[in-house]
């Protein structure tokens, strides 16, 4: 009886539907490495060709240019990120940080010279870009990038290493992913992570 009421509820749920869109619908690029929707409702697609801004009828879509230093410095998007003032950072693959200005529709840059693979603020409301060479900390009021490594408070196996992502939790706690394992920031300091090879080992319980 149990089975026939269970399955008869799943019956009674709609699925959910999908509609596919490609560069036949205007996007530049069907290769998508992240997507953001903003708190103005406009979906942002990072791609492989540049970035899309969608507003629910037609693309924008963003390049760079040679003659125009306000716009993107790359058109490999790798990832997206909106902060607590509603800001829009752009990172690209072997270009720079971005820093995307509303009322200009224009970009600022801030030159890494690396793949930007992350991006998070923390609870002071500074910017933290994880990248192929390191973790880079960013001002976003005069937009003036410090690169961890510089710090005694960073371990060896975190400075100038591959970044893969980075998290701040409910706590305010930033995690970092690495190459070489995963950090935690915590008082000032990085620590690393340790956890068993093989996974948490199971108590045996007595028969």
């Amino acid at each position: 009886m149990f089975l026939c009421v269970y399955w008869a509820g799943c019956a009674q749920t709609e699925l959910p539907k999908f509609t596919a869109i490609t560069s036949m619908d205007g996007l530049s690029s069907n290769t998508v490495t992240a997507i953001l929707k903003d708190r103005y409702g406009l979906i942002w697609f990072a791609t492989d060709d540049g970035l899309n801004k969608f507003d629910g009828t037609g693309f924008t879509v963003y390049r760079h240019s040679k003659a125009d230093t306000t716009s993107l410095a790359s058109n490999d998007i790798s990832t997206l990120y909106e902060d607590a003032a509603g800001r829009i950072w752009i990172g690209t693959v072997m270009g720079s940080l971005h820093l995307y200005d509303r009322r200009k529709d224009s970009f600022a840059r801030i030159r890494t010279h690396h793949t930007i693979n992350s991006i998070c603020e923390d609870g002071r409301g500074e910017l933290w870009a994880g990248t192929t060479q390191g973790l880079i900390v960013i001002d976003p009021r005069n937009l003036v990038a410090t690169t961890s490594g510089k710090s005694g408070s960073v371990p060896a196996r975190l400075a100038e290493k591959h970044i893969h992502r980075i998290f701040r939790d409910r706590d305010n706690q930033m995690w970092v992913g690495t190459a070489n394992g995963l950090f935690r920031f915590l008082h000032d300091r990085f620590v690393r992570v340790e956890y068993p090879v093989n996974g948490p080992q199971k108590k045996k319980v007595a028969s």
